[in-house]
């Protein structure tokens, strides 16, 4: 209930950061190594300024079931971005909530990325102009990608039930969206 919640909720968001980033090109080929590195730095300024204080406002049960780490990500950002000679901000960013449905909802945009991301790695290391690149960050989960947005669904729907959860949860997930797409516009003006 949650997720469908979550999805629905939140589609023009999902469909507004595609069109700032110019997605389509990720598919038509002409998505520049440039483009990606502001891909790479939305996605990193996301993780950076959010992950830490979403784990922090969830309970050891629920981060124990999670089959991966902030630092992780974070370090898959980090290569990335060491790769392409970037810098990444890492400025956090408060919640607006500190509850763990709002938690999970900022984490659902980010969980929900890294299946778009595996597509886009895939679609990009098609092009001459990505030849030798990891994509350490869009290829995190590798092929356990499946199997961890499963259980994260199962973590979020065990969690996240009443309706005043899915509110805030859905809360979460905007919140995370409209910094994704702040970030996005500055960057692919």
């Amino acid at each position: 209930m949650v997720a469908q919640a979550l999805k629905e909720r939140t589609a023009h968001l999902h469909d507004t950061i595609e069109n700032v980033t110019r997605s389509k090109k990720i598919f038509d080929g002409t998505f520049t190594v440039e483009d990606y590195k502001n891909l790479l730095h939305i996605n990193g300024y996301i993780v950076n300024s959010f992950i830490d204080n979403i784990f922090n406002a969830l309970p050891e049960d629920i981060t124990s079931r999670l089959k991966f780490t902030a630092a992780s990500k974070k370090a898959a950002i980090a290569r990335d971005a060491q790769e392409l000679d970037m810098v990444i901000d890492e400025t956090p960013v408060a919640l607006g909530e500190n509850n763990p449905a709002y938690a999970l909802g900022a984490l659902y945009v980010m969980e929900g990325s890294m299946l778009g991301g595996n597509v886009i790695a895939k679609n990009l290391r098609k092009h001459e102009a990505f030849a030798g690149h990891e994509f350490h960050y869009f290829t995190f989960y590798r092929d356990m990608l499946g199997s961890n947005w499963k259980d994260f669904l199962g973590t979020l729907s065990g969690t996240v039930q009443d309706e005043a959860d899915i509110e805030s949860s859905v809360k979460g997930a905007t919140q995370v969206y409209d910094a994704l797409i702040a970030k996005a516009r500055t960057l692919f003006s």
